[in-house]
């Protein structure tokens, strides 16, 4: 987890710091890489097996749970609350939106890893993914502002 998914994260935290566009894009980026980075890989298996064995390995969990849901969680707090102080994005409860926000793709993890491979129907995540961002910004985005450049 430290190698494959903490370094990763760490990662993302620098390049958060360092992004100038606008909110949209930025969390457009976020999701983009955590899928690319994270849930295409072998490394999303983790995220099935912390929940099916958390009850068993409580230390294990407790660290899985701070860097490895609440970073994330942070990151993308940290994105949306850029947006609305900028204007961008409307007020929202930014502790459940971030939540809410990562639920499909850790859903989208979770199926790659379980019934996907054998699911009769077949979901691309590519598509579900950018479907997910196209709709979690159009939410977000406040009355009156622009749209991005990408969205």
């Amino acid at each position: 987890m430290r190698e494959g998914i903490v370094a990763r994260l760490g990662e993302a935290e620098e390049f958060i710091d360092a992004f100038r566009g606008t909110s949209a894009d930025l969390l457009r980026e976020i999701l983009h890489r955590w899928w690319l980075e994270l849930g295409a890989t072998r490394l999303a298996g983790i995220t099935k097996l912390m929940m099916a064995e958390a009850g068993n390995f409580p230390e294990l969990a407790r660290f899985y749970h701070g860097e490895v849901i609440q970073r994330p969680n942070a990151m993308l707090g940290c994105a949306m609350k850029r947006g609305i102080a900028s204007g961008e994005f409307r007020e929202i409860n930014l502790n459940y939106a971030a939540r809410i926000c990562c639920a499909p793709l850790i859903k989208l993890f979770l199926r790659r890893h379980s019934f996907g491979p054998c699911a009769a129907e077949h979901i691309d995540p590519g598509v579900k993914v950018e479907t997910h961002i196209d709709m979690l910004i159009h939410s977000l985005r406040a009355s009156g502002a622009p749209e991005s450049v990408k969205g």
